[in-house]
């Protein structure tokens, strides 16, 4: 309970302050060890039909992780860093509004603490800011019945062999695509615009395309009739993305050919069942 709250306080602290770009949860396996000895084949699975980020290991062992939440907002002075973490510290507008009222973070570091961690910050002024801290886990056999190791791992060796190629003139959006689906086990390539994205078509033979509709020199409609004109392409799944959630978008991206549309802010869960169903299919 105390790292769900942690986590949602300092979630919700990225959102409120981020307008623009992205805010992404980022947690890091350092390795088992024997919790007061370490055992091999121990390995963190992630079970995307539940949703839940589950450790595989033997009971009696712990793991060390590590949790950054980083978000593109619009950061703070490297004087203010430690004061935001002071519980009721009085701010000036402008300061609020960059930095929030400095209660929730405050508590945060407090929760971090009693769980034998240390909430940390790094921010630049109009770049963003990344809260993190590390705990020693122990490893829990909470439910025997879920067999997390055996879904996470034969859904990492079917992952392994697909290739997913995205297409997204936004940077932020790509570079986060790419991780979230490279951390399940696929296999990602990216590119700028249509054009670039063709062309990596033909040569990579992807097993999946995820298109932006709106792009500079080839938007996501044009090259999706394109992949549908290509012999080698024509039956590869595409999801089409927008951030516009109107009918006609996700009508005329269907007409070009697209199998699924999904808006923008891109819901992740159901990106990766659309993704699974699409090679159920195939």
């Amino acid at each position: 309970k105390r790292l769900r709250q942690v986590l949602m306080n300092l979630l919700d602290n990225a959102v409120k302050f981020t307008t623009d770009g992205f805010v992404v949860l980022r947690v890091h396996h350092a390795g088992f060890f024997p919790y007061p000895l370490a055992l091999p084949n121990h390995h963190i699975g992630i079970d995307s039909a539940d949703g839940y980020f589950a450790i595989a290991g033997n009971p009696g062992s712990a793991a060390n992780l590590t949790f950054a939440v980083e978000d593109t907002g619009t950061g703070m002075p490297t004087a203010r860093l430690n004061k935001i973490f002071e519980p009721f510290q009085q701010l000036h507008r402008a300061e609020l509004a960059a930095q929030g009222s400095g209660l929730g973070l405050a508590i945060s570091r407090q929760l971090v603490a009693l769980m034998g961690g240390s909430l940390q910050v790094e921010s630049t002024v109009g770049v963003g800011s990344t809260f993190f801290f590390s705990l020693t886990l122990p490893v829990v056999n909470s439910n025997p019945n879920r067999q997390i190791q055996q879904v996470a791992t034969e859904r990492s060796q079917l992952y392994e062999r697909l290739t997913i190629l995205v297409v997204d003139d936004h940077e932020p959006n790509r570079e986060l695509l790419h991780d979230r689906l490279s951390m399940l086990g696929f296999h990602v390539i990216t590119a700028c615009d249509g054009e670039e994205g063709l062309h990596l078509a033909e040569n990579h033979r992807p097993n999946l395309a995820i298109v932006d509709l709106m792009m500079p020199r080839m938007n996501g409609f044009e090259l999706t009739r394109r992949l549908r004109a290509t012999a080698t392409l024509q039956h590869m799944p595409v999801i089409a993305l927008s951030a516009s959630a109107f009918d006609e978008y996700k009508e005329q991206s269907l007409t070009a050919g697209a199998d699924f549309f999904l808006s923008k802010p891109i819901d992740f869960r159901l990106l990766l069942q659309i993704v699974e169903e699409s090679f159920a299919e195939a």
